[in-house]
């Protein structure tokens, strides 16, 4: 199930993505001409950076829950 960290985590990445997208956008004229929105921009960056090719988001993901379930060990080991 979907956790608040995980959920926060996840729309970080989307603002991140967006960022991205505009400074692509801006940078890149053809990009203006054919007036292709950020989102879309965002869209392929991210199925770039996605696990099917370079598995940059993937990683970041499998850290995060590595970390998520170090953090809830410790809070069970307190808890006691």
């Amino acid at each position: 199930m979907f956790d608040l960290l995980s959920v926060f985590f996840a729309f970080i990445v989307l603002g991140l993505l967006l960022l991205t997208a505009r400074y692509v956008k801006h940078k890149i004229r053809l990009l203006q001409v054919i007036y292709l929105p950020e989102s879309i921009v965002a869209g392929a960056i991210a199925l770039l950076l996605g696990p099917g090719v370079l598995g940059a988001i993937a990683e970041c993901d499998r850290q995060l829950e590595q970390c998520l379930a170090q953090l809830k060990k410790t809070q069970k080991k307190t808890d006691c």
